[in-house]
């Protein structure tokens, strides 16, 4: 994960309440039910991430 100014060819773009998040096409399908957060001690991070053996 990085921070970016704009998307790369083929990214899929998401955004919510001015918030853009840019995503592989293919990343789409290992995070279905993923929830972006922040918080001040930690910065962002992900919930909702399932372990798996995304290859």
């Amino acid at each position: 994960m990085d921070i970016v100014k704009d998307a790369i060819e083929g990214d899929v773009t998401l955004e919510r309440d001015g918030l853009k998040v840019f995503l592989q096409n293919e990343a789409i399908m290992w995070f279905p039910n993923v929830t972006i957060d922040y918080s001040d001690e930690t910065g962002f991070f992900l919930s909702g991430v399932d372990a798996c053996s995304c290859s």
